[in-house]
């Protein structure tokens, strides 16, 4: 295809007009689109609906700012990334209460085709209610209820909360029906992700990225502490009280007395099963029946290995299938997912996500970081550079990654697979030790001046890096 084309001549460094034999005849057409940066999620949700199914490669550009390209897209994704998450859209199991963090969301969006053509897209303010009610971001008055939004805590990666398989009321069906329109938007966003090759600033839940591969028919007990290890450190003590009964039952040796003599000790922590008062809901959850009239059926020894397989299907399976089948159907609007079953979940986590946080070593980095322009690779400034870097925690790592790249996130392959090269250009002031560096984030490039002192340059850099996010200006 064209995009493999492209990619080829990415990693082999061969410019478009290259006149040699190398040279492909692989360009594809651009869409771009220019968004503001409030209400990002309302114009992702637009912008999905639009051109998920576009040929063509996206851009997309902010509103009052200079910049354009590379860079301002992958912050759209990373900045997409992070509404996806927001807590009161109510779609994931949270660990804890949610993360604060600061994140409004494009009243509008204008959308150039190829330079010439300008098409505007529905104020986003004036869509379906499905996106405004799902949101949850607008009131009757259309003023953001979430300035500081909050994000849910989900250190081992996204995954729904379970569901019932009916609404209870009006309210609630209406409620899901918006949520499932976001869902479908987020399969888009994630196949458009994919597909022109931009990392997300999200993680997936390992039984997730299972159901995107269709394997969700291989979810066993074992899953569940990947959703929820206390969950599952309960469903566990309950199976050794059933593993006893069922030993208990398999005796042949016993006669009845002495059968149900044993029988009393199947116990959890001494007490009786029947005495634990449990029916068949899902804990945490009372409203959700695990069977038929599952909130009027007690949970007896006999039926208690009933009741575990019951929590694991809802909770992987029968509680979530609303919720992925939209993830699915929309992800299949852009292409099929079956291009995706090659890959295992933990290959394609790194698809979507980039490569895991690693320490960056500083000769490493020396023969990964290019020198240009004003530099080489046994300038003082460079290794001053690289000694910086290697110290970052992974905060600082995101920090800067955001600031070169647009994205704080790697692809697979570390600093060796970025696409430009990170390249670290000569910075002419007539006070360096004054002047913060600047970037050009779409061929990742960053303009240092000749610092006289490495900790000058970290001081300097750190500034740059922490105070330069969240608009694409002329440096």
């Amino acid at each position: 295809s064209v995009r493999a084309l492209v990619f080829y001549q990415q990693v082999n460094n061969i410019p478009e007009d290259d006149p040699s034999d190398r040279a492909l005849p692989a360009r594809i057409s651009r869409v771009k689109v220019k968004i503001s940066r409030r209400k990002i999620l309302k114009s992702t949700c637009e912008i999905m609906r639009s051109f998920a199914a576009n040929k063509s490669i996206i851009e997309i550009v902010f509103q009052d700012e200079i910049g354009s390209g590379l860079g301002p897209t992958l912050e759209f994704y990373s900045l997409a990334s992070k509404a996806w998450q927001r807590e009161n859209l109510k779609l994931w199991r949270s660990d804890a209460a949610p993360v604060i963090g600061g994140i409004d969301s494009a009243k509008h969006a204008e959308v150039t085709v190829d330079d010439t053509t300008t098409v505007t897209v529905a104020d986003a303010t004036n869509t379906s209610s499905t996106t405004d009610d799902a949101s949850g971001v607008s009131d009757s008055a259309g003023k953001s209820k979430y300035a500081d939004a909050s994000y849910v805590y989900a250190p081992h990666g996204l995954f729904p909360i379970p569901w019932s398989k009916s609404a209870s009321d009006g309210s609630v069906e209406i409620m899901r029906k918006n949520q499932l329109c976001i869902l479908d938007a987020l399969g888009r966003f994630l196949a458009r992700a994919i597909l022109d090759g931009r990392l997300l600033d999200m993680s997936f839940n390992k039984c997730f990225l299972m159901w995107l591969i269709n394997q969700e028919g291989l979810f066993d007990l074992s899953h569940v502490k990947l959703v929820d290890e206390t969950l599952w450190k309960s469903l566990t003590t309950l199976v050794a009280v059933c593993d006893t009964y069922d030993a208990i039952q398999r005796d042949a040796t016993l006669d009845t007395a002495a059968r149900d003599s044993k029988l009393k000790t199947c116990t959890l922590d001494g007490c009786a099963i029947e005495d634990l008062c449990l029916s068949f809901t899902l804990p945490g959850h009372d409203d959700i029946e695990l069977c038929d009239g599952g909130a009027e059926k007690d949970v007896t020894l006999s039926n208690l290995r009933e009741y575990v397989n019951a929590i694991v299907e809802v909770t992987l399976v029968t509680g979530v299938e609303q919720q992925m089948h939209a993830v699915i159907e929309g992800f299949e609007k852009v292409f099929p997912l079956s291009s995706l079953h090659l890959f295992s979940a933990d290959e394609l986590d790194k698809v979507i996500c980039g490569s895991d946080p690693h320490v960056w070593d500083s000769e490493d980095l020396l023969k990964v970081v290019k020198a240009d322009h004003g530099y080489s690779s046994a300038s003082p400034q460079l290794a001053y550079l690289c000694d910086v870097m290697s110290s970052f925690d992974r905060d600082q790592q995101r920090l800067f990654l955001s600031f070169i790249t647009g994205c704080p996130n790697l692809p697979v392959g570390g600093f060796k697979s970025l696409r430009p090269k990170l390249t670290v250009v000569r910075k002419s002031v007539s006070k360096p030790d004054d002047e913060l560096p600047s970037v050009m984030t779409c061929q990742n490039y960053l303009k240092l001046p000749p610092y006289t002192s490495e900790a000058v340059l970290r001081e300097r850099l750190i500034t740059a890096m922490t105070e330069g996010q969240g608009s694409f200006l002329l440096s």
